[in-house]
């Protein structure tokens, strides 16, 4: 099967496409990367996505996924506290998104 995808993409002149796009927060890297998928009419996936999907498919990668993101929480919400005044609004838990560790990603 695999020599039979090789001749076929040779004989066609498909070869595969990486495309790696990266740069600062807010620079359109996620706008552009839609448009290319759209344009090439490939999937788009997004690490929020992958994450979400693995959260509700329930396996072990999904439990580690949960409590590492718990415990992410725990600890920025010890930081607020301990640096907070007494006219901060308080911490809204649900609102935090904390960044996954490459490890886990």
């Amino acid at each position: 099967m695999k020599m039979l995808n090789e001749e076929f993409n040779s004989f066609r002149g498909l070869f595969p496409l990486k495309v790696y796009i990266g740069g600062p927060a807010a620079t359109g890297k996620s706008h552009f990367a839609s448009r290319l998928a759209s344009g090439y009419g490939i999937p788009h996936l997004t690490i929020s996505e992958m994450l979400n999907e693995a959260k509700n498919a329930g396996d072990q990668l999904g439990h580690d996924i949960c409590k590492k993101i718990e415990e992410l929480k725990d600890i920025e919400v010890a930081a607020y506290e301990k640096s907070r005044k007494k006219k901060d609004p308080d911490i809204d838990r649900s609102s935090l998104k904390p960044r996954i560790p490459d490890d886990l990603l």
